[in-house]
């Protein structure tokens, strides 16, 4: 398992949290120095109090489902044979064959 101190992403909204929390800078500042809004910045605060190191990163959105390597293998056999072909129309057929995923999963 990686450490989530290894994603870039949670290290920097680390390093702006702390930088808030310490009262090296205001919101207003950090959110100006790193072009986010003082909402944003606020959230990161608040998912640190409430969650610690883990609250700052990414979570996924929505209904996440897997799909089982058979239908991943067949979709990148789908695109290796022809590459032009749109993630709808791979959707398309593979609805087809009665595999039912979403365009974007795809």
């Amino acid at each position: 398992m990686e450490n989530i101190l290894d994603d870039k992403d949670v290290l920097f909204k680390l390093n702006t949290v702390l930088s808030v929390i310490d009262g090296a800078k205001t919101f207003s500042q950090v959110s100006r120095d790193i072009g986010r809004t003082r909402k944003t910045v606020r959230k990161w605060v608040r998912d640190y109090e409430r969650e610690g190191i883990g609250g700052l990163s990414n979570k996924p959105r929505g209904n996440v489902k897997a799909i089982n390597s058979d239908a991943r293998e067949f979709i990148i056999e789908l695109k290796m044979m022809n590459r032009c072909r749109s993630n709808r129309r791979i959707r398309d057929i593979l609805t087809g064959y009665g595999i039912k995923v979403h365009r974007q999963t795809v």
